[in-house]
C-alpha cells in the first residue's frame, strides 16, 4: 500500500480536482482492493488493476457529480525551500494553470490516459489500467499531446501583445 500511496492519491486528486472527494475515492479504492484481493491475478502487474479500480471510481464520481476532472495542486517540481524564489513559484503556478486548462480541453476518452502518462504510468500500464490495446493508448496520448499544445499555442498567442518595432512609424512620423 505505501509503495503505491502517493501516486494514487495524485492520480485521483488531479481527475476529481478536490482534496476531499480525492481522499474518500482513495479510501474506497483499497476497501475494494482488499474486497477483491483474491481475483487479483498475481501473474500480472498490480499497479494497472489498482489504478483501474480507482479510474472507475473517479469516473463513477465524475458521472455522478457532472464535475472538471483535473487539479494541478501538487508540485510539478521537488525543490527544497531554498531553491523556490517567488519567481520561480509564480511561474510553477502559471504552468500548473495551464497544464490545467489544456487537459481540461481533453474529453472524457482522451483524459484518463494523459493523466495516468502524468502520474508517471507507462504504456504497457496504461493499456492495462483502461483495459484498452496498446496502440490505442498510443494513439489517444498522441491526440491528447497535440490537441493540448494547440491549445497552448493558440493560448499564448492571444497572450501575448504585439510588439513595435519602429513606434514613430506606427504613428506617423519618421
Amino acid at each position: 500500500m505505501h509503495r503505491y500511496q502517493a501516486r494514487l492519491f495524485g492520480y485521483l486528486l488531479r481527475l476529481v480536482g478536490n482534496k476531499e472527494v480525492a481522499e474518500e475515492l482513495f479510501q474506497e479504492t483499497w476497501i475494494r482492493v482488499y474486497n477483491r484481493c483474491e481475483t487479483i491475478d498475481q501473474t500480472r502487474p498490480f499497479s494497472p488493476w489498482l489504478f483501474r479500480v480507482a479510474t472507475n471510481l473517479a469516473m463513477d464520481h465524475h458521472r455522478r457529480r457532472k464535475a472538471g476532472m483535473i487539479s494541478f495542486e501538487d508540485g510539478m517540481h521537488q525543490d527544497t525551500p531554498e531553491q523556490m524564489t517567488p519567481e520561480r513559484v509564480t511561474t510553477e503556478q502559471e504552468e500548473r494553470e495551464m497544464l490545467q486548462l489544456a487537459v481540461d480541453q481533453l474529453g472524457t476518452e482522451h483524459q484518463p490516459a494523459m493523466l495516468l502518462f502524468l502520474a508517471g504510468q507507462g504504456y504497457d500500464e496504461i493499456s492495462e489500467t483502461l483495459k484498452v490495446p496498446l496502440g490505442t493508448v498510443k494513439s489517444r496520448l498522441h491526440y491528447a499531446t497535440t490537441k493540448m499544445l494547440g491549445y497552448l499555442a493558440r493560448k499564448r498567442k492571444r497572450d501575448l501583445k504585439p510588439v513595435r518595432l519602429h513606434p514613430a512609424r506606427d504613428l506617423g512620423r519618421r
